[in-house]
């Protein structure tokens, strides 16, 4: 992304900040990004409104792909968000944003805090850590076997940015998985 797109991704994120949403619709982000950046400007991360990512189905297992956690990149801004929950992964352990950080540098920081070495003093740890433990205790292939694949869409440089499935993805990460097995979509 060039540096004037990224200065109008800044802005944007900024004066949906002060206007008091947590994220516009998608659509409505997307083009005003494409408005303030120019319609020509490459967008390679598409602005994601995590409440409206449409209709999920499985496919069947021999479509899955086997990414390496190395290669995924988070596409949502901000993680765990809901079922009650008042504070994600990005206010836990105080990143700006989520969108774009490789997967790897927070699910490092949530086994830590996870296995008990380096525990954030949050009010909203507590929260995450019983979502992830009722995961982590159902095992490995649970993950698979919930209604909806874990999903990503395609990135820059071999990437693959996460759009469902971040805390199943977090517990296999903790259970000592070496990647995931996921759904590759063009479309969320």
């Amino acid at each position: 992304m060039s540096k004037p797109a990224k200065r109008a991704r800044r802005r944007l994120e900024r004066s949906l900040a002060v206007a008091g949403k947590r994220e516009a619709p998608a659509d409505l982000a997307r083009e005003r990004f494409e408005r303030v950046a120019g319609a020509s400007a490459p967008c390679q991360n598409k602005l994601v409104d995590h409440t409206a990512m449409g209709k999920k189905k499985k496919v069947d297992p021999s479509r899955l792909v086997t990414i390496p956690f190395d290669d995924l990149v988070l596409a949502h801004s901000e993680i765990g968000v809901h079922r009650g929950r008042k504070y994600g992964f990005r206010d836990v352990f105080g990143f700006r944003t989520l969108r774009d950080l490789p997967f790897t540098k927070l699910a490092k920081k949530v086994k830590a805090a996870y296995t008990g070495e380096d525990v954030p003093k949050h009010k909203g740890w507590p929260d995450q850590r019983e979502a992830l433990r009722w995961l982590v205790d159902k095992g490995a292939d649970a993950m698979y076997a919930f209604k909806d694949d874990i999903r990503v869409t395609p990135g820059p440089s071999k990437t693959y940015y996460i759009v469902g499935g971040n805390h199943r993805s977090l517990a296999l990460y903790i259970l000592g998985a070496d990647g995931v097995r996921a759904q590759v979509v063009d479309d969320y």
